[in-house]
């Protein structure tokens, strides 16, 4: 047990520190842009070439440069965690994210204004933290048991939501006239750099790597094995391409399309595509949309405007355990989310229209 609250524990701020580094651009972008405003405090002229009236859309480039790299690499990255060691595999992913962060920092210092640069830093960062996801769910996997693996699961995953709070907090406390992104970028960095290192020295990625047995499988989890195995037996051998994660010490991998036809497995993804549409929309753009709208009348700078925005992932935290805690005590996965994503489509709408009304009514 202490082996598995050393993983978690570890994981989480892991992957918390993923996130810090991807609010980083979501807050800093009306700063990039620039913004003239008689009722806010800071006012900047922007940074080239983010400040003319096209700002918006090229910083959308830097939006679409990520998510697309971050989209096509994700899949190779789930197929090389199941043939190398997940330790080595999280620490490259890590260290490389602080680098190229670093870069794009640095654009200040060294007065870069040229737009591919941008969008070549967004690439490689997004093909980096594409390494994330599959490596720490792969490592949770090996070390959590099914019993009650919704509540656990619910508790750990906010570490997306704590991640994303104090990368807009760290982020926006950094957020002057006079810098544009550079501490924003390199506070995180140093962050997911240091972890990257604690990572590569303390993780354990699976209980054997420490001598101890793996843990106790259920009912539900010898049937999910039997599927796997059948699903394996039954294919061609050479068949071997996107294989889904898996830790390589127990099952060997399977393909992608193999995956894909394991009952639920579709469907859960087309959940989560939707669901993931909103969040990286709020994740990139919420900071932005706050500095760009009044609330009860006043414009709020950029600073205040994180600080805001961190409102939502207060939420996600709220509502990964609830959720969690739901599909343990129902056994109801699917139905818990189905209801989660039925109630959002309101609330959006309702923030919509009516969180500019007052303060008070936009945390809520």
């Amino acid at each position: 047990q202490w082996y598995q609250r050393r993983v978690r524990a570890l994981t989480f701020f892991v992957y918390m520190s993923y996130h810090m580094n991807r609010k980083s651009l979501g807050v800093v972008k009306s700063t990039l842009h620039g913004n003239t405003s008689d009722n806010t405090t800071n006012t900047t002229q922007g940074w080239a070439p983010f400040n003319t009236e096209d700002g918006t859309e090229l910083l959308g480039y830097l939006d679409t440069a990520f998510l697309l790299s971050y989209a096509i690499f994700i899949f190779a990255c789930g197929s090389i965690a199941d043939n190398v060691s997940l330790r080595y595999f999280l620490t490259v992913g890590m260290i490389g994210t602080s680098v190229f962060m670093v870069l794009m920092g640095l654009a200040q210092y060294w007065h870069i204004h040229s737009l591919p640069y941008f969008v070549i830093m967004q690439i490689v960062i997004g093909a980096f933290q594409a390494t994330g996801w599959p490596a720490v769910v792969a490592v949770i996997g090996n070390w959590v048991g099914k019993g009650s693996r919704g509540l656990i699961m619910g508790i750990w995953n906010s570490h997306t939501s704590v991640g994303n709070i104090l990368g807009g907090l760290v982020a926006g406390l950094n957020l002057t006239p006079s810098i544009h992104g550079a501490c924003p970028f390199i506070y995180p960095a140093i962050v997911i750099g240091g972890l990257g290192i604690v990572v590569f020295l303390f993780l354990p990625t699976n209980p054997q790597a420490v001598g101890l047995p793996p843990p106790n499988q259920s009912t539900a989890d010898e049937d999910e094995e039997r599927l796997i195995k059948s699903l394996q037996h039954h294919s061609d051998d050479s068949d071997d391409e996107g294989a889904i994660i898996r830790d390589p010490n127990t099952i060997p991998a399977i393909s992608f399309w193999k995956a894909f036809k394991i009952p639920g497995v579709m469907e859960f993804s087309i959940a989560l595509f939707f669901a993931k549409l909103v969040c990286y929309t709020f994740l990139f753009c919420l900071p932005n949309y706050v500095n760009s709208i009044k609330i009860n009348g006043i414009q709020y700078d950029a600073e205040k405007s994180a600080d805001i925005a961190t409102f939502y992932d207060i939420g996600g935290i709220i509502g990964s355990i609830i959720c969690g805690l739901l599909a343990d005590k129902t056994g109801c996965n699917a139905i818990v989310c189905i209801v989660f994503q039925i109630l959002s489509v309101p609330l959006l709408y309702i923030y919509y229209h009516f969180g500019t009304v007052s303060m008070q009514l936009s945390w809520v």
